[in-house]
Order: C-alpha cells, then structure tokens, then sequence
C-alpha cells in the first residue's frame, strides 16, 4: 500500500478502509461502532485493542509530513484523525482544490520515458478525486485529453482511435488500444 501523501489520499483511503475492516476496526474510525461506556472487561480490552490497531494502521501508512499532520493534532483518536485528514488531503472537499485538480489535469503530459499505461494511470488517479461529483471529469475529457497529449509517436494510433464510431470510444477501448500499440 502506498503511503497517503498530499496525491494519493483517495486511493489510500479505499487501500486503508481494507486493512481496517480486516482487523475489525472500520466500525471504530467511523463511529458507527461506539466506544463501550460499560461492559465486560473483556469486551472494553477488545475495543482498545482494535482501536489501537486502526491508530497504527493510520500512522504507519501516512508519510513524514502526515504523521507531523497527525501528530499536532488536539487528539490523536483513530476516529478524529479519519475524520481529519479529509480536511488537510481531500482536494475535491474546497473550490480551491478542485480548480487546483483541474488545473493539473490540464497541465499535465506524457513525460519522455513514462509508459503509456503509466501515463493514463497518472490522469485517471488526478481524476479519481472528483468522481461521482457534478464536476466530475468526463470520459470523453479524458480521452480528448489523451489523443492530444500523448507523443507523436502516437499519432497515426490517436487518428485511427479519433476515426471510429462513437460507441466503440470508451476509455476502456482507447486505453487498450494505446497500450497496446506501445508506439
């Protein structure tokens, strides 16, 4: 799993969420599991115990500035410091982060030496962020996007993929085939 960084807090998340229902404490960071107030000893050593574990999950996949974030805050909590890190990494939660999404959308091309299959992993993860909102990047922005960016050594693949009918123009469709033409 990589480690959440200011990039990468989506799928970090989606990664986390997994080791966090394996050790039985996704319950515990989104409060929908409460913290005995009384019970068996037993019952309250379980709960420290895979509170403690979400707590380790969370700091041991973050990166040195995360941890920092983590560690300056007024409670450390593994409910608290999920509900935080949306606020310091969530880009499409403010305008600003969502024009700053955008804007490197945009900006960003096929780099001298990167794969293609890379390359689309790159914009599909700038886009990941904004999925399902109403500001969502569309597929066909995407693809536009990739048949002008990619180099041109790419060009007679990028007009054989501009030339087919509509319904054959998934992303799925345009991103095989680029892949698999490795111009």
């Amino acid at each position: 799993m990589e480690m959440l960084n200011d990039r990468n807090y989506h799928s970090w998340k989606r990664s986390l969420k997994g080791f966090l229902i394996a050790e039985d404490a996704f319950g515990i960071v989104t409060r929908t599991e409460e913290h005995p107030n009384a019970g068996t000893t037993a019952q309250l050593l379980d709960f420290r115990r895979r509170s403690g574990r979400a707590s380790s999950l969370i700091y041991t996949s973050s990166d040195e500035t995360t941890r920092s974030l983590i560690d300056n805050l007024p409670n450390e909590e593994p409910n608290y410091v999920w509900t935080a890190l949306p606020l310091a990494f969530d880009t499409s939660a403010s305008l600003s982060g969502r024009l700053t999404t955008v804007r490197r959308f945009h900006k960003t091309t096929m780099k001298l030496g990167t794969s293609v299959s890379t390359y689309i992993s790159t914009l599909k993860d700038i886009c990941q962020p904004r999925a399902g909102s109403q500001e969502r990047i569309s597929d066909n922005v995407l693809i536009s996007h990739l048949l002008s960016t990619v180099p041109e050594t790419f060009a007679a693949i990028a007009g054989i993929i501009e030339s087919k009918p509509a319904a054959e123009l998934t992303l799925d469709a345009v991103t095989t085939t680029l892949i698999d033409a490795k111009a």
